[in-house]
């Protein structure tokens, strides 16, 4: 078929625009029932068109709807019991896509972060306590290399901060590689003893 000056070659039939991608993760540290936990699935995209809307459904009846590029986002379960979050992007050529992830509301004084993307490089982690408000790290400890499930490690923070004031505190979790070590976000802020 010949291609005429100030023409475009139409698209063959059966080729279609790719449909987007959604990406969702967990991000935050969470400590404890009540607490939210917090998803970014800001790297949602679409090749050839842009995103129109997107819905979270948090797995427990609830959910949450936008009409623009999808960013971090948060809910609190009333309880520990384990869910499915499900994330879907609808592009400008109302092309869909979906994808879930697994999460584990917190049963009182566990923590729960993302493993590193390079776990297999990492030495060990390490949880650090903070007084809510202030950097500076009241307490730490070495949790070796926990097995990541799905991607998530939980630990239990009551074995190794029990001993501290009451009070209200973070914790952020260092990643050790042999190239140096890397700190989380804050977690949320919960209260001690737990």
């Amino acid at each position: 078929m010949p291609i005429y000056p100030g023409r475009t070659r139409p698209v063959p039939r059966g080729s279609a625009t790719p449909p987007p991608v959604a990406r969702l993760v967990q991000v935050q540290p969470s400590v404890g029932v009540g607490t939210p936990v917090q998803v970014d699935a800001s790297t949602s995209s679409a090749t050839a068109a842009t995103i129109k809307n997107w819905t979270i459904a948090w797995g427990d009846g609830s959910y949450i709807r936008g009409n623009n590029q999808p960013a971090t986002y948060s809910h609190v379960y009333p309880d520990p019991t384990p869910a499915t979050v499900t994330l879907t992007v609808v592009d400008t050529t109302n092309q869909s896509n979906f994808t879930t992830l697994q999460v584990s509301p917190l049963a009182a004084g566990n923590v729960v972060f993302t493993a590193s993307p390079d776990h297999a490089s990492v030495i060990s982690y390490e949880a650090r306590l903070h007084q809510a408000g202030f950097a500076g790290i009241l307490d730490s400890t070495d949790l070796g290399k926990p097995t990541p499930v799905n991607g998530i490690i939980t630990v239990d923070l009551t074995t190794f901060f029990s001993g501290q004031p009451i009070g209200v505190y973070t914790v952020t979790i260092a990643t050790i590689t042999a190239g140096g070590t890397t700190d989380s976000m804050y977690s949320n802020e919960f209260s001690l003893p737990l």
